[in-house]
């Protein structure tokens, strides 16, 4: 999670609890968008902190396991191979009793891929020339079994720090800022109803409180900055000498040729902006100024 996901979350929770707060406050509102918005902050929450668990997932133990899993392979094999490679020896045959000579580090001290590679080699080896057909006499079909198993019990494991790492993108690092962007977006329309609501009322202080609350604060950050792109809403394309006002506070943002227009040092909480551009519809727009952090919005401008 990112130092701004962690901000958007805490500044969510912090919204959640002012709900849970004011929930008799709240329910004076009878607009019947606000209870689907305070439950949807709720959610939100929930699920940020879910798809964060699962981000979190560590993929350490199971490769302790594997080590584990490995050396036991390894045991297992170099002990049927010892045994067959004595036998051939007795019997005179060099040339299978040398392609069963090797340590145990021969398995344990390679790569996985390697280490699995060489342990099926010589298990088919001595699978080939088991007893009571074959010259390995002391080893048979049930020996065989249990170096397939081991084999099979390593292979099995050497596919899962992938799995976890697959399971840690898509149901957590994925996740994590679609949930992210709706937790904003419940915010942003509590915010609206709230100033609609109750500015210059009785509950005024509450809402002072909710933009405080809301703000996402991101340490090592100064500027409250909105950053907006415009572009053509027919194409896409990008609209340049236009300008961005900040009604707030009347600052103003000519993109310096480009299409993207910034304005710092705003106040933070609910802003009113409008953009304009030659040939284009004024489009009026209202955007959550957070503190410390730069609001990234696109502007599709319609043809007047």
């Amino acid at each position: 999670m990112t130092d701004l996901q962690r901000a958007d979350l805490e500044a969510g929770k912090r919204i959640k609890k002012f709900n849970d707060d004011n929930s008799v406050e709240l329910a004076t509102i009878t607009d019947d968008s606000m209870g689907p918005v305070i439950v949807g902050v709720s959610d939100q929450v929930a699920a940020v902190e879910l798809a964060e668990s699962k981000q979190q997932a560590d993929g350490g133990d199971v490769s302790g396991a594997k080590e584990l899993a490995k050396k036991a392979m390894g045991k297992v094999i170099y002990k049927y191979a010892v045994r067959g490679q004595v036998k051939a020896e007795m019997i005179g045959n060099l040339l299978l009793a040398s392609s069963l000579d090797h340590p145990l580090t021969y398995i344990t001290e390679v790569d996985d891929v390697l280490s699995v590679t060489r342990a099926k080699e010589l298990k088919q080896i001595m699978d080939t020339n088991k007893g009571p057909a074959g010259v390995l006499t002391n080893i048979v079909a049930a020996d065989v079994t249990i170096m397939t198993n081991i084999i099979k019990g390593f292979t099995d494991l050497e596919t899962l720090p992938t799995d976890v790492i697959k399971e840690k993108k898509s149901e957590g690092t994925d996740k994590i800022q679609p949930a992210i962007d709706l937790l904003n977006a419940f915010v942003a329309r509590e915010g609206k109803l709230l100033h609609s609501y109750w500015s210059g009322g009785a509950n005024d202080a509450l809402v002072d409180e909710f933009d405080l609350k809301s703000h996402a604060v991101v340490l090592g950050k100064r500027h409250n900055i909105v950053e907006v792109t415009m572009v053509r809403e027919e194409d896409g394309g990008p609209v340049i000498r236009g300008t961005f006002t900040c009604l707030k506070n009347n600052k103003v943002s000519d993109g310096g040729g480009t299409n993207v227009y910034k304005i710092e040092g705003i106040p933070q909480g609910v802003q009113p902006f409008k953009a304009e551009a030659p040939g284009r519809k004024t489009e009026s727009l209202d955007v959550i100024v957070k503190k410390g952090t730069t609001v990234e919005v696109i502007v599709k401008m319609r043809l007047a």
